[in-house]
């Protein structure tokens, strides 16, 4: 899912509605218009770099120490931990420089998309109690504070994932932020994938083309309308 989702969500606005089942009156919302005008006037007003801006320079902007700040996911602090280093030797991103803050929100509390990664026996399984060996060991509390180490995701396990929040202001933010976030449309909508294009089209016709966002929004809402029926 495209991270203007966020933005959308954080002003109390969607792209569907809370059944899943329609577009119009969510994507076209007024709720949904101040999360893309605010986007937009980030980028108006030079507080974000333009499209264009960010693709001529070709570069992630923030590992390169060229941008304050972006919207990004836990994984992206390994990527920052490897940040290349400039003429002094130096790398370009000091991890101890980089902080950890929720989207800002209209809402009681910031949300954010969660992505779940977990271990499933399948009903035709021919080793099950194999299987259900492999899932206990792979879910234990040894395994999981390896891979929570590597520093890819949150683990699951709570007592492992408040463990390492305890000793990570870092870790402790994105901790804090998982009781609020929200699974993809993707993974609960078996017709969701257009959904994606037409979003990312609506956007780069305001963006890009400097489309009326009101109007941008009510054709989007209607193609995903159309697509939803077929």
């Amino acid at each position: 899912m495209p991270g203007w989702i966020t933005w959308i969500w954080n002003a109390g606005g969607d792209v569907l509605n809370p059944e899943g089942t329609m577009s119009s009156g969510a994507f076209d919302s007024p709720e949904t218009q101040r999360g893309v005008e605010f986007l937009a006037t980030l980028m108006r007003e030079g507080v974000s770099p333009s499209l264009s801006e960010s693709a001529a320079m070709g570069v992630d902007l923030f590992t390169q120490g060229q941008a304050a700040m972006e919207i990004s996911g836990h994984w992206a602090l390994i990527g920052y931990a490897a940040a290349p280093k400039g003429s002094d030797g130096k790398p370009l991103l000091a991890m101890d420089d980089v902080g950890v803050a929720p989207v800002p929100t209209q809402l009681s509390a910031s949300q954010t998309v969660m992505y779940e990664s977990g271990w499933a026996i399948g009903k035709h399984c021919k080793h099950v109690d194999e299987a259900w060996r492999f899932v206990k060991y792979m879910t234990s509390e040894e395994v999981q504070r390896k891979y929570a180490r590597l520093g890819l995701a949150v683990s699951a396990r709570r007592d492992v994932a408040e463990e390492i929040a305890a000793k990570d202001p870092r870790e402790a933010k994105f901790f804090e932020i998982v009781p609020s976030a929200r699974p993809p449309w993707g993974a609960k909508v078996e017709k969701y994938n257009p959904v994606e294009t037409i979003g990312q089209n609506m956007m780069d016709s305001v963006l890009k083309s400097g489309k009326p966002i009101p109007e941008a929004l009510r054709h989007a809402a209607s193609q995903v309308d159309k697509e939803f029926a077929k």
